[in-house]
């Protein structure tokens, strides 16, 4: 469920390891390492011995899944575009293009590609990444040598990306990527969250610190010290001078211009690398509109250089955002790539590029299975989840059924007036409101559908004598016959009566029985029948 993750950036000037713990949805932090290497020229392997050997003292590698970065000095990189964006069609044919591009035998190589953004829907743009066999063999070895088994080996530029994508927050810009080390620059063109370009310009603060070992007449390890001790502002030599920093380090005045000179120079020549590669890429994707350069790498910490980039590119240079609650510079300069390599080892399916295939995989086949460890106890997990769902949907709907049963019991009880009630007291509710619907039936064909008692009334008293002499003495209705009576001042009278009925046509039949005679008139008794409604 847990790993613990070790990035390691091995840079020419120092190393960086960067370890986190895993979370069920996110890592934390454990510890951030730097070790500088000395600038000693053909003791490199030395260097490295020794600083992993500072770092192990520190942290124990064996617990960890590393993962590490391949210098792009040591790669071949190609944009190629295809026609289609299809990506089967791809992988099938760039091994194609990887030969027409890559002047070495491919048996010796290892290739890998990431696909990148394209200016249309029908158009497919790769970064293809090739090395030598040899060269990866010779630093897995470096690493070997010192216990340290790499899980993943991704490209630099891919990392730094992964970095950014982490901390940005605006979605909708084109942004300039700079990481300046040692001896490299690696510049990403970055727009919408998506790759577009990458490349390595092999400029970085190493050739500054070159000029300062001439000029000051030292070794370069001094040389590196005297500079970052300097603290040398690019914009303007004055500055410098104003603040006498240099008098304490032994300094006079001409070598401080020199210094400053040969660092404009740098930086110069920095700036036109990055305007060449801006003017090509334009040519080929289309001019953007650049909102903001982002710095990272040791050379970020030059006073100064964001404001000589930004008057060649005309976009503000500023620092890339990484890690807001750690405010010392060292780390916020030199890990950003540390952490874009443990990102893409968290998630490889958006930094495809990975330089350990083929005969190499078996190597790092050991460390790399904790990962499929951590996905076999996810699947797990899942399958406990999946049953334990299971069981409480079960336990609701039995808790579920037996209070709606319980309902239909109250209400039974209330609207039908019992204290008895079945086992299915909705199918014996369905059989009484059966029963009542068939009464319904039996009274509608014997009173009409659209009709009321008063509609019968109204009806039957319009055919009323209007003579002072009648008089209703009652009126019965008893479902379809309405019988009358009363008295009127004589037989006539009722006899128009009855006809008016008969000739209304609204009744079956009207009868009339004359039971006597009195002095007020004559007694009598009618009987009307309603007509049947309906074919039945």
């Amino acid at each position: 469920m847990f790993d613990n993750i070790a990035a390691i950036d091995i840079g020419t000037s120092s190393i960086k390891v960067l370890a986190v713990r895993t979370g069920l949805r996110d890592f934390q932090i454990k510890s951030l390492l730097y070790e500088e290497f000395s600038l000693e020229t053909g003791m490199e392997d030395d260097y490295l011995k020794y600083a992993l050997e500072k770092i192990g003292a520190e942290l124990d590698l064996s617990g960890y899944s590393v993962v590490t970065s391949l210098p792009m000095q040591n790669e071949i990189t190609r944009h190629i575009t295809f026609p289609f964006n299809d990506p089967q069609k791809i992988a099938s044919a760039l091994p194609f293009e990887a030969e027409e591009n890559i002047p070495f035998d491919m048996n010796d190589m290892i290739i890998d590609f990431q696909h990148l953004a394209g200016k249309g829907e029908n158009e497919g743009r790769v970064l293809l990444a090739a090395v030598k066999k040899s060269v990866l063999r010779d630093s897995l070895a470096e690493l070997g040598d010192n216990d340290v088994a790499p899980a993943r080996v991704v490209q630099e530029s891919s990392a730094l990306f992964e970095c950014y994508r982490y901390f940005n927050t605006m979605q909708d810009e084109s942004v300039i990527q700079l990481d300046i080390g040692h001896t490299k620059t690696i510049l990403n063109i970055i727009s919408s969250n998506r790759l577009l370009y990458t490349r390595a310009i092999k400029i970085g603060t190493g050739m500054i610190h070159s000029a300062a070992a001439e000029i000051m007449k030292t070794d370069m390890n001094e040389a590196r010290s005297a500079v970052e001790k300097l603290s040398l502002d690019v914009t303007s030599l004055d500055n410098n001078l104003q603040r006498a920093f240099y008098s304490a380090l032994g300094l006079n005045r001409q070598k401080l211009r020199r210094i400053f000179n040969a660092a404009s120079d740098v930086i110069d020549e920095l700036t036109e690398e990055i305007r060449i590669t801006l003017k090509a890429f334009n040519a080929d994707y289309g001019s953007l509109e650049f909102s903001r350069v982002l710095l990272s790498g040791g050379g970020a910490a030059i006073q100064g250089l964001g404001q000589r980039i930004s008057e060649h590119i005309d976009a503000p240079a500023v620092p890339l955002p990484f890690l807001p609650d750690y405010s010392e510079q060292k780390v916020r300069n030199q890990f950003p790539l540390a952490f874009g390599i443990m990102l893409s080892y968290l998630y490889p399916k958006r930094a495809p590029i990975n330089f350990l295939r083929g005969e190499f995989n078996a190597d790092a086949a050991g460390t790399s299975r904790k990962i499929y460890y951590l996905a076999g106890v996810f699947a797990g997990l899942s399958v406990l989840v999946l049953i334990l769902n299971l069981v409480l949907s079960a336990v609701f709907t039995i808790r579920s059924n037996n209070r709606y049963n319980r309902i239909l019991q109250e209400k039974y009880v209330r609207y039908f007036r019992t204290k008895t009630v079945s086992d299915d007291p909705l199918k014996d509710a369905e059989a009484i409101l059966k029963k009542e619907r068939g009464e319904l039936d039996k009274i509608n064909l014997l009173i009409p559908e659209n009709g009321t008692i008063m509609d019968l009334l109204r009806n039957i008293i319009s055919y009323f004598p209007g003579d002072p002499d009648f008089e209703l003495k009652s009126m019965v209705i008893n479902e379809r016959v309405v019988r009358i009576d009363g008295s009127a001042g004589s037989s006539r009278m009722i006899d128009e009566f009855k006809q008016g009925l008969d000739k209304s046509g609204s009744y079956e039949s009207v009868t009339v029985n004359i039971r006597g005679s009195q002095k007020q008139g004559v007694i009598f008794t009618m009987t009307i029948k309603q007509k049947l409604q309906g074919k039945r």
